[in-house]
This record gives structure tokens, sequence and C-alpha cells, in this order.
């Protein structure tokens, strides 16, 4: 009988091993399947147990951090001293308000570190602080900087467009008017005789509106977005131009 009982007590045994070894198997496959899909979808995690003060990072928030496990121990202290100085005031204060709140209150954050070799990253994170089994602070960070780098050009990109219609529709306004200008020049220089007064005056006039009508293409070609081809300028005819005007 005692066989029997201690045959049934290492089979018992024998099979709760192998439960708990599959079982830890499949949580090593399931942080590795996390890991992998943090680092594909570029989104590191972290937690912060209240009641033990102990932080854990995944590999992507250490990634994101610029930092190795090797080289820092996960804390509130050794993550705040990554964020940059102007943001640090903020987020230490923020971060007191979400140890203080109760279930659930989400909070979205924004903020620059600083990564040991010198480089700012632009970081978009959230939290969410938890009461009951797991009292603490569970999170995301995520690298945002090529994002709003592209949001910025983007809104660099609308400005010049706006820009560009507008001096187009200048452009066009006082090209009506160059026409008339030259135009009536042109005519009057052509009912003088070559000792009038006056032809001298037009001619001054004639070529001011030829310039006029130069710098009204250019903002024409700005306003389609077209390449300017730049031409040679010769500073003593341009100084003698103005000369004339004195």
């Amino acid at each position: 009988r005692r066989t029997l009982q201690l045959g049934a007590t290492n089979e018992r045994l024998t099979s709760e091993i192998a439960e708990r070894t599959l079982r830890e198997k499949q949580i090593q496959r399931e942080k590795h399947l996390l890991s992998q899909s943090q680092r594909v979808a570029g989104i590191g995690s972290w937690s912060l147990d209240l009641t033990t003060n102990v932080m854990a990072w995944t590999e992507e928030t250490y990634r994101i951090f610029g930092v190795s496990p090797k080289t820092i121990v996960p804390s509130f202290e050794a993550f705040i001293q990554l964020v940059h100085p102007d943001d640090r005031g903020g987020m230490a204060e923020s971060w007191a308000k979400s140890k203080a709140a109760g279930h659930s209150a989400r909070v979205n954050s924004a903020y620059r570190v600083i990564r040991p070799d010198g480089t700012i990253r632009m970081i978009s994170g959230h939290r969410e602080s938890f009461r009951g089994e797991f009292t603490g602070l569970v999170g995301t960070v995520q690298d945002v900087t090529e994002r709003r780098l592209l949001e910025a050009n983007l809104r660099q990109a609308h400005q010049t467009e706006s820009v560009g219609r507008l001096a187009g529709g200048i452009a066009h306004d006082f090209n009506n008017l160059l026409t008339v200008i030259n135009g009536t020049t042109d005519l009057a220089l052509r009912t003088l005789k070559d000792g009038d007064p006056l032809r001298a005056d037009l001619e001054e006039i004639g070529r001011a509106g030829t310039s006029a009508a130069s710098l009204t293409r250019q903002l024409l070609a700005f306003s389609r977005q077209q390449l300017l081809q730049p031409t040679a300028l010769s500073l003593s005819t341009v100084i003698g131009d103005f000369g004339s005007l004195c």
C-alpha cells in the first residue's frame, strides 16, 4: 500500500511539475510575443507598483529612452533624469497627481527626453492609475519625433502654399496695373519728338515698369512653385539706374 501511495504521489508531483513547466514556457512565449509586438509597433510599456515602489520597463521602453538594462535600474528617479530639464517640473507634478488619483485616472502627456548620446527625442506617453489587487501606475511610451517633424513640415508647406496664393493674387492685380502704365508710356513715347523734354522722364517710367514686370513674373513663378532661373547681374548697370533717379 505504501508503495502505491508513493507511486501516486510521485505521479502527482510529476504531473504538477509538467504543468508548471508548461505554464512557464507559455508565459515566456507570451513575453516574447509582447516584446516583438512592441518592437514592431514602436510602443514601449512600463509599470510602477506603489506598494513596493518597484518599476519595470519593457525592452522597447529601454530602446526608446536610449538606455540599456545593464546601465540603469528602472525607477521614477531614473526616468525623470532622462526628461528634458524644461519638461521635468511639469512631469513631476503630473506624476504626483497620478499617484494620488483613483482607479482609471488616465493621463496623456507629451515631453522630451535627452538620451545619453545627447540626442533629443519627443515622446508621447499615456498612463493610468489602479487601486485594487494591483495598486500602481501602468503606462506606455512612444517616440513621435519623426511624426512631429512631418507635421511641422506639413504645416510649413500649407503656410507656403497660402503665401503663394496671396502672392499670385497680388501679382495678377499688379500686372494688370503695369499693363496700363507700360502701355500708356509706350504710346506717349511714340507721340513725342526726339528732343522733347518729357521723353527722358517717360523712358525712366518705362524702365521702371519693365523692372516691375520682371518682379511680377517672379511672384507668379513663386505662387506656381516654379524654379527661378538665376541670371547674371551687372552691378554698374544697377548703380547707373539708381544714379539717374538723383
